[in-house]
């Protein structure tokens, strides 16, 4: 992983989205990032590593947006795009064209794949897809002919909880999110057919009146499908930053269900 921005003057950008079957044509204007990521590759590993060799790279920004033409429709916008290995961004635009690929990376799947999963099987638990819209970088673009990608999501507007507002919450009000978190992870994530990969409580949206969380941190760096075996562990609080439990304890690999929570804090 490397630390460069791909999209740090993407801010104030208006993103045309074609007509589909559910809305007419819209335009996006990007407001603030909320997560610039990447995975490019350098020039040694592009060319000589054994594993990684001509391998795709990808930039993935997550963008606040609105629609242009509707001020208070609000929205999440991911971009998932091809970027050409450390170094060759300046190349002749035959050399950049050359590493193009209309086929999405690994990681650009599991940015998109869980999101769409549960949106199309109606989860209510985790950010809904509104539009995705898959098409290539212009011969003015980062790497023309690439993959880009852009997903637009709806954006959750409960209160956003962090491990740091978590813990200044008193101890009845900790139990309904612990509660309504193991709800929403067992009888509808694991059901609609996806996990999160960002095991962090900054992914959780907790609306105390309905008594309900709702889960993103999608995408990135482990999302997958869910398998047969899957099931709820109450060490997911622990994990997600719900529950404290002493350094020597590994969450993970306690096969006691329910675990012995006698050195937990809840």
């Amino acid at each position: 992983m490397t630390e460069r921005p791909f999209f740090d003057k993407w801010v104030g950008k208006t993103i045309q989205l074609p007509a589909d079957v559910s809305d007419s044509t819209s335009s996006w204007i990007l407001e603030s990032v909320i997560g610039d990521k990447n995975n490019q590759l350098s020039a040694y590993k592009y060319h000589e590593d054994e594993i990684l060799q001509e391998s795709l790279s990808g930039a993935y920004g997550t963008f606040f947006c609105h629609n242009k033409h509707k001020p208070r429709d609000n929205a999440v916008m991911k971009v998932i795009m091809q970027v050409p290995y450390t170094g060759s961004e300046y190349a002749i635009h035959a050399e950049r064209e050359r590493q193009a690929s209309k086929e999405l990376c690994t990681i650009g799947y599991l940015e998109i794949e869980p999101l769409e999963t549960l949106t199309k099987n109606n989860c209510p638990s985790a950010p809904r897809v509104r539009q995705h819209w898959a098409t290539e970088q212009g011969n003015d673009e980062t790497l023309p002919g690439g993959f880009l990608h852009y997903l637009l999501i709806e954006k959750l507007e409960s209160l956003q909880l962090s491990r740091d507002l978590f813990w200044t919450l008193d101890r009845d009000e900790r139990d309904q999110i612990r509660v309504a978190f193991k709800d929403a992870f067992e009888c509808e994530l694991i059901k609609a057919g996806a996990l999160p990969s960002q095991l962090d409580a900054r992914y959780l949206m907790w609306d105390k009146i309905a008594s309900k969380i709702m889960i993103s941190g999608f995408g990135f760096l482990g999302s997958r499908p869910t398998k047969p075996g899957d099931r709820w562990k109450d060490g997911e609080w622990v994990g997600w930053g719900l529950a404290r439990c002493p350094y020597d304890y590994d969450w993970a690999m306690d096969k006691q269900e329910p675990p012995d929570m006698r050195r937990w804090t809840l």
